[in-house]
Formats: structure tokens, sequence, C-alpha cells
């Protein structure tokens, strides 16, 4: 990117299921599951406190698992 003033933001893509998505088409999800998505949360969180952000809307809705099972934190 050339070097201009102004805010620039820069956001990776992908596709996938939110968390509420999953807990409402799912009968149930396994403890392991559901340990694997708070522990991924949980990491992202931390990322992002040590760069002195706060999410401030973290719900179901704004937690999405990709196809590859990664878990990002959205909005």
């Amino acid at each position: 990117m050339p070097e201009r003033e102004g805010l620039w933001i820069s956001m990776e893509r992908w596709s996938g299921v939110s968390v509420q998505e999953l807990i409402n088409t799912r009968r149930s999800l396994s403890e392991d599951w559901i340990a694997y998505i708070c522990r991924e949360v949980l990491q992202g969180l931390c990322h992002l406190h040590k760069q002195k952000v706060i999410h401030h809307d973290l719900r179901p809705q704004n937690i999405i698992v990709t196809s590859s099972a990664d878990v990002k934190i959205s909005k």
C-alpha cells in the first residue's frame, strides 16, 4: 500500500457458520467441541487485549467457525 495519511483497515476473508447457528441447528454440541471453541475465543481475546483492543460485542452471533474448524471473532 502506498504511504498516505488516513486510516486503513485490512480484513481477512472467510466463510463459516456462527456459534448461534450451530446452537440453533444442532441438537447438542460435545463438551470437547465447546471447550475448543471457548479456548480459541479466549486466545483471540487475549491477543486483542494485548493490542489494547476491546471487542464490546462478543456473543454467539459474532463467533464464526469456518469449514476448516478455525474459530474467528467478527464485528
